[in-house]
């Protein structure tokens, strides 16, 4: 299965360390985010990925609708496929933080997945390499 990679995201299957990479770039159209999560969704099958990492660094503030389909729907799904853990990198647009806040504000709830939010890169990846699936 090929990457995604558009203005808006790169989004692959990372073999280094053996997660779904995800990064947005910048502001996102509500039907374009749609697209992008979605992609998500067939790549996680694809590749039957139990780890993702998330780089929200770019991002500036969310358009209508998308903190809704994070909460309501991708995290709910991307559960459901089978997503053990989720390395979020927090953005650097203060705007875009808050969204992102208020977006994740039901995913500790589900208690299936382990979630860590970080700063850099480097600490993220390094902890999704090294994080063990427990069962």
């Amino acid at each position: 299965m090929k990457e995604l990679d558009n203005e808006f995201a790169r989004i692959f299957y990372n073999k280094e360390i053996i997660a779904l990479d995800a990064v947005l770039h910048t502001y996102i159209p509500y039907d374009e985010f749609v697209k992008i999560l979605k992609y998500e969704f067939e790549l996680i099958k694809f590749f039957s990925i139990k780890k993702c990492i998330i780089d929200l660094r770019y991002m500036k503030v969310y358009a209508i609708g998308n903190k809704e389909f994070i909460n309501k729907i991708w995290f709910p799904k991307i559960i459901k496929l089978g997503i053990k853990c989720m390395a979020f990198i927090i953005p650097e647009n203060l705007f875009a933080k808050v969204s992102m806040e208020v977006s994740h504000s039901n995913v500790n709830k589900t208690g299936t997945a382990d979630v860590k939010y970080f700063d850099n890169e480097k600490d993220a990846k390094k902890w999704i390499k090294n994080y063990r699936i427990h069962y």
